[in-house]
Order: C-alpha cells, then structure tokens, then sequence
C-alpha cells in the first residue's frame, strides 16, 4: 500500500508552530516506524513554502528515502482570506490533487484540512476522480459548537466546504473520544468511520532528566523557577484566557505578589494589549504578566521544568497538547473539566470548572499552597503521560488506513490526464486575470511527473558552448561529456544543456556534426529546460558567477524532485588567493556558498573533497540536509577527449629537436601558481653552467602574470633550448608528450594534475611539487620536490638526473590510469545515479 501524507500542517505560519504541526511531524515519523517495513510512504509538500522544504528533508533524513518526499508546485494566490480569489482557490485545489493523482497512491491522507485561510496552503478532497482512499484528520470542531464566535459570514462558507470535504472521506481520524463523539453528532457520520488515534508526546524531548536554569532565566527574566504560573498554547476564545486572568487576579495577595503568570505562544503574545488590560481590571501587576511569544522546544521543556503549575483553562479543546506534554516533564498540571482535558488528566482532583472562575482560582491556590497535592499531580501526570505513545496511535492509523483498503473494491479504473485537468480549470466560474493563469499555467507545468521509465540527466556545458581553450577544465568537460553524450543506457538519457550569466533559467543545447551550437538568444524562451521530478542535473561546467544567480532557482529546482550536482575542479582562489583578483576569490566564495545548497558535490580528488570539507566546517556553513562530497579521478586517453586536430608549421623541426634532447616538459596555462617563472629561473642557471637541456612549455597565455610572458617572449633560447607551444592542437600534444623525456609539475595548487597521468600513459617520468594532491594521483610513481628557490628545483633535476643515469628513477609506468569512460563511470557512481 503506498501513504501519501499531505505535510502543509508543518509548513503553514498558521499550524506549524501548533498542535497540529506537531501532530503531522510526529505521527508522519511514527506512521514511518511502524509501516514503513510492509508500506510505502511518501510525504507530500507545498512548494509555496520553500523555506519549509530543508526542515522537512532534516526531520525525516534517518527514517525516509529523501526520493520518498515530494513537492508539488502553487505559484497562485489562493489564500482564502483575500476577497475576489476563489477562482484562484478553486484552481490550486484542482492542480493539487491532479499532482497527486500522478503518484497513485491507495491513501491521501490530510492530516489539517482547515488550512489556507491566512496563507497559501490548499486543500480538498475529491475534486477529481480518483481511486485513492481519503482520510482527513478532524482534531475538533469547535467552530460548529460556537458558530457565533468563529464562523463570522466571511469564514463560514469557507469552513463549511472544509467540513463537507472531511465527510467525503472515507476514514476521519481524530484525536479523542471527545472529538468523535461531537463529529459523529454534529456531521452525522457513521462512527465506524471515525478512528480515535490521540496526540501524544516525544519522550526524548519531554522529560524531566535535565533543567536548565539559564534558559529559563533567558525567557521570563527575574521571574525566578517554581514562582510562576503557565499557560502555553493559542489565544482562540475557547481557550478561555481572560477567566485564568481573572482567576489569578483572586489569588490571596501574597500568592499574587509572589507568584507570575507566564503565557506562551505567538498568538498569545499577538493579543498581549487586550490581555495585560485584562489584568490590570484583576489587580495583576504589571511586572507580574510574562509573554513570550513563540518559544523552541528546548525551551518550552525548561518552562514545563521550571513552573510552580501548569493550568490548562480551555472549556472546548480537541486534545490539548500542552496539557500531556506538561505532564511527561514532571510539571504539575490542573485543567478544565471540559471537552478532552479529563481525558489526558484523568484525575478529578486536578479538574475545574472552567466557567466558573471561583474554583479555578481555588485549584490555583490549593496547589500553590498544598505540597502534598503538588507531589500527587506530579506523581499522578507521569503515570499517566506514560500511557500515551505516537508509536502506539501510529498503529492504529495504520490498522485503519489497512482495514479501509481490505474494504475498497475499485469499480472503474480512472486515469485523470492533463487535458482533463485543463477542462475542468476552464469551467471554474468566477474572475481570473492573465497573472492567475499564467500562474496556474506554470504550476501545472512544474508539477508534472513523467511517465517516461526512463531518467533525464542533464550536462551542462555552459563554459564550453561559449568557448573553448581546449586545455585543463575544457578538456576534462569534453572528454566526460563526450562519454556519457556516447552511453546507452536504458536507465539515464543524458542530453547538453547551457545558461548564461545572469541568466535565471538553462537552455537545451543542439548539435551538429558532433558541434554544440547555441540558439539565438532572441529565441532562447523556445529552448528553455522544464525539469521534472526525477531529473538529473550534472553542472560539469557552470562558471561561479553564473551558479550564483541561479542560487533561488537551484532551490526551486531540487524542490521539485529534481537532483542536482556540482563538479568542484578546485579551491585554489580561496587558498592560494594572492594570485587572483580579489573580485574573483569573494566571488568563489560566495559560489562555495551556493554549492552546498546542491545534492551534491562531486570532485575531482580527494584532496579537494578534503579542503571542501574543511572550509565548510572552518567557516560554521550548513549545508542542504542530504548533501554529500564525493570524489572520482579523471582520465587519460586523450584520443578518447573528442581531440582536437592538426599540427601547425615548424611542428616537425621542433619535435625532432625536443626528441634528441633531455627534454623537459610543462603543460597547462601559463600563470602564476603554475610555477612557471620558478623553471624558467631554474634553467636559465642549468644553461648558464652549460647543460644541454630542453625546455618545453604547453600552455595557453594566461593572466596576471606579464613578466614571465614578455620573458619568454624574448628568450634567446626560444626554438633552441625554449619551446612555448600555445593553443597547440590535443594531436600535437600527444606527440610532444611521445617526444619528451620527462614532465615537471611545478604548480603550487592543483586540484588533481592532469598532465601526470598523461604522462604516465606515455611511459613518461615525472618530477612533481610535493602536493598531496600529486601524491594521490601518482603515490610512488614521481620524483617529489620541496622548496619554492629555483636552487630547489636545480638539485631536485640534477638528483633525477643522477637516478636516470642509472634507471633508478621513478617510473611512472606503475601508476593507475583511468580512461575517460571510467572516469565518467567513477562520476555516476559518486552521484548514485542508477540508486
């Protein structure tokens, strides 16, 4: 059987923070240990609540598949409150429960239909054909028991078709006998149809093990533990706030000085003028009245902990949370003798009349005054928390949802399409403007689910399509793009994408004759990428500028079911900063910063993934709940990196003379953390002593770094014993790699060094910078130098020298090559692609 469980009760301002967030967090978790083993779940979020999407990836990432949470897409206006937008509702509903027609479940289940009033949460109950099963948590109906106090003309219709919802579903639960007694009452449903599973409490954070002193101090101020009465919960009428004010204010007047009354919650705090005039007719001081206002959980425990008493006045309550979670810390708890409160207390002695302001100030004082009675209330309210489990209810909705569906007999087989969808949007009556539909438009659009059995893995390419140098980043791009653009996979369809700068949204990439070709930007609306839950986007080549702006759309993204990686190359403008323009290394960390936003990240060495792991942890950032840093290694079969072709003129002369010399080579753009100013000084002092070595540079001219430009520009060893090759074709480079004796790796930051494995396929030896990163790529299999002098690097070649004369060099032949396809294959493993 597969649950959806709609989670809007812990997304909403109006419930999250209340009961019924709680109650949706917990029983989803509950529901999740009990019948995860036999039944599928998947929890089902609004997209309109964004910031609410990490929260609930966090609360569920040790007990749920992070594919098993779904969010479909509300970019209307549908908040009931707002006059004129019932066509606006109308459409949410219909698009939402479309949404979840396309995840087949056998039970949808709300756990607050009475949501959206103030806010853009949506929900309904057949408005659409379906062979799903419905259940709707009810947790009371206090506005049918006082419709003169909550259901004014403009909330009544509204709260009327929530009522007329919950009785089209086939099972209501709720929280009390209390509860079911008056739905069965005032809806006239069946009471077999209505299932009691009662709220309860988490033991690990409701208990009386730790107080903390200072946190309480943090919340009430001077008001010193044991000296204060609470009440935690909302400000509704039924909660019957302005009695416990008038009660408190007939305590005796040592009671009343001594002692503070402390009222918890945003609604609360919200009618804290009313409340404290109020208090002022009763004789409360003002000093004696503490609001709070909104309070976390840890602190909530500490004020359980720290009170002299917990009153709970409510003449009409569904539940009453504060009341069982009050009990579990060790508090002593007296409530109104009304509704659901006896229920959870279940001790007369602890019980009042909550009409009757006299007796409610008597309790008051009796366990203010009475030790022994406060001792019994503690004693009693653990025993009887205890009977309460989320475990326990979690079952019985279980056993519900099980026995509903041993009992649904499907008549006709309903498959509700998109064009179904659209016509009944089209017969909504009422006003609409071009805004709504495009709105509606888009959130249909972002909340189709393919049929398709096969996956979408999108690479971007959006460097490459711009330009391309053909060396380092490019290269790499090329030769794994190439791979997987080649792979046939029944799985993953791997097809180019590319953005701009600046640019919110990517674009598909055409090809011809094995070349990308970009459209024309006046057209790109026609090639924008709709993605889609269960796509794939591999960001193998995104510039971090233009990652950056994309940073609120890679949020809406992956909450639309969408995984989405980076490709980390390096960190060097953060760690080696002095060669960069200081616009460049804030702006890489601030890409740094819309990484960790990803699924994500994927380097090419361990020793990135290492400095990555350390700047997060060094600079206190929070990655996305399910983010991960993996690393693969990159290849070497440049014939495999679509090569680029041709040799220029001269090629030959300089070939011939690099093959019959102790040729040393460099390859990679000229510029400063590359080293090359360290060689070049290097060998001026071999040649002044008169060695007959050769220098080869491959590498395009890079930037900030003029002088050793002009130097070898000018060199009068150029063509002798001095060859810059620039933009030289990959054919060429192969055979200069085949021409030359040894490699030398003189960067002072790489994030792999892809010429060292180049190398190694040519047979050729390597002297190496002692980096981490180079002892992970060749281990044993180079010659390693310390030293930053060019005297350094002169004993560093004359000992490989001396080790050459005799084969006792490093040979570089031992090291482990990877081609491109297995890098690509170590790539997809790293993002667990076929998971």
């Amino acid at each position: 059987m597969r649950i959806l469980i709609d989670m809007q009760g812990t997304q909403s301002p109006t419930s999250k923070n209340r009961g019924v967030g709680r109650y949706t967090l917990e029983m989803a978790k509950a529901l999740i240990a009990v019948a995860q083993s036999k039944h599928e779940i998947l929890l089902v979020a609004n997209g309109s609540f964004p910031e609410s999407l990490e929260q609930i990836r966090k609360e569920f990432k040790n007990c749920l598949p992070p594919k098993n949470i779904k969010c479909w897409q509300q970019h209307a206006n549908p908040v009931a409150g707002i006059d004129g937008n019932s066509w606006r509702k109308s459409a949410a509903e219909l698009s939402r429960e479309w949404y979840l027609s396309q995840l087949h479940g056998d039970i949808i289940w709300s756990t607050n239909l009475q949501e959206g009033w103030f806010d853009s949460a949506v929900t309904s109950v057949k408005r659409i054909p379906s062979n799903s099963l419905w259940c709707t948590t009810l947790h009371d109906v206090i506005p049918l028991l006082y419709p003169e106090k909550y259901l004014s003309t403009h909330i009544k219709s509204w709260y009327e078709e929530k009522i007329a919802f919950a009785k089209k579903s086939d099972v209501i639960l709720t929280v009390s006998e209390y509860s079911k007694r008056e739905i069965c009452r005032l809806l006239k449903v069946n009471q077999k149809k209505v299932v009691v599973a009662t709220n309860a409490y988490n033991p690990e954070i409701f208990n009386s093990h730790s107080i903390d002193f200072t946190c309480c101090a943090d919340i009430v101020g001077d008001v010193k533990p044991e000296k204060y009465v609470l009440y935690t919960g909302g400000a509704d009428d039924h909660k019957n706030l302005h009695r416990l004010i008038s009660a408190f204010g007939l305590l005796p007047p040592n009671l009343k000085t001594d002692y503070s009354l402390v009222m918890v919650g945003g609604d609360v705090k919200g009618q804290e003028q009313h409340l404290r005039a109020l208090a002022f007719e009763s004789g409360i001081e003002d000093r004696n009245l503490v609001f709070t206002g909104f309070v976390s959980d840890h602190q909530l425990v500490n004020l359980y902990s720290c009170c002299a008493l917990l009153v709970h006045p409510a003449y009409s309550e569904g539940f009453g949370l504060p009341v069982l979670e009050a009990l579990a810390t060790g508090a002593p708890v007296i409530g109104a003798d009304a509704a659901s409160i006896p229920e959870i207390i279940d001790y007369e002695d602890a019980l009042f009349d909550p009409f009757n302001v006299i007796e409610m100030a008597t309790k008051i004082e009796s366990v203010l005054t009475n030790r022994q009675f406060r001792i019994n209330l503690i004693e009693k309210g653990k025993k009887r928390a205890a009977e309460f489990s989320w475990l326990v209810s979690a079952r019985r909705v279980c056993e519900a949802f099980e026995n509903a569906q041993d009992k649904h007999r499907i008549r006709k087989t309903y498959s509700f399409a998109y064009e179904s969808l659209i016509r009944r949007i089209g017969k909504i009556g009422g006003s609409y403007s071009t805004t709504d539909l495009v709105n509606t438009a888009r959130s249909i659009a972002e909340s189709t689910i393919p049929n398709a059995s096969v996956r979408t893995c999108y690479v971007d390419l959006s460097c490459l399509v711009h330009f391309d140098h053909a060396t380092g980043i490019q290269r790499v791009v090329r030769a794994i793009a190439s791979v997987l653009f080649d792979t046939k996979n029944s799985e993953i369809f791997f097809a180019p994408i590319f953005s701009y700068a600046g640019h919110t949204h990517f674009y598909h990439v055409a090809t011809r004759d094995g070349k990308f070709e970009v459209p024309d930007e006046a057209k790109l609306g026609q090639h924008r990428v709709d993605f889609k839950d269960g796509d794939i986007i591999l960001l193998l080549d995104l510039h971090p500028g233009s990652a950056i702006s994309k940073a609120s759309e890679i949020q809406n993204i992956r909450n639309r079911g969408v995984l989405l990686y980076f490709v980390l190359y390096d960190l060097i403008p953060l760690s080696h900063p002095q060669y960069f323009v200081e616009q460049l290394s804030d702006e890489f960390g601030q890409w740094v910063r819309t990484l960790i936003m990803s699924d994500g990240v994927l380097c090419i060495s361990e020793d990135v993934a290492s400095k990555l792991k350390e700047f997060i942890s060094r600079n206190a950032l929070v990655p996305s709940v399910n983010f991960k840093i993996r690393h693969f290694h990159l290849g070497a079969d440049l014939a495999s990196s679509v090569p680029s072709a041709g040799l220029p003129p001269g090629a030959a002369e300089a070939l011939s003379t690099i093959k019959k010399s102790k040729s040393f080579l460099m390859v990679g753009t000229v510029e400063p953390r590359k080293g090359h100013s360290l060689v070049l000084d290097a060998f001026e002092a071999l040649w002044d002593r008169g060695d007959e070595l050769v220098l080869v540079i491959v590498g395009r001219e890079g930037w900030r770094n003029e002088e050793t430009i002009e130097r070898l520009r000018r060199s009068p060893e150029n063509s002798k014993r001095l060859f810059w090759l620039e933009g030289i074709s990959d054919e060429y480079l192969e055979k200069v790699y085949a021409a030359c004796t040894c490699l030398i790796a003189a960067s002072e930051a790489e994030g792999f060094g892809l010429p060292l494995i180049e190398a190694a396929k040519h047979g050729l030896p390597i002297i190496a910078r002692n980096l981490d990163v180079f002892r992970e790529v060749a281990g044993d299999h180079a010659f390693y130098f310390d030293g930053i002098s060019p005297s350094d690097l002169v004993l560093a070649i004359d000992a490989w020298l001396g080790l050459l004369e005799g084969d006792k060099h490093p040979k570089s032949e031992g090291m482990q090559l990877l081609t491109w396809a297995d890098s690509a294959a170590q790539l997809l493993q790293a993002m667990d692609i076929y998971q």
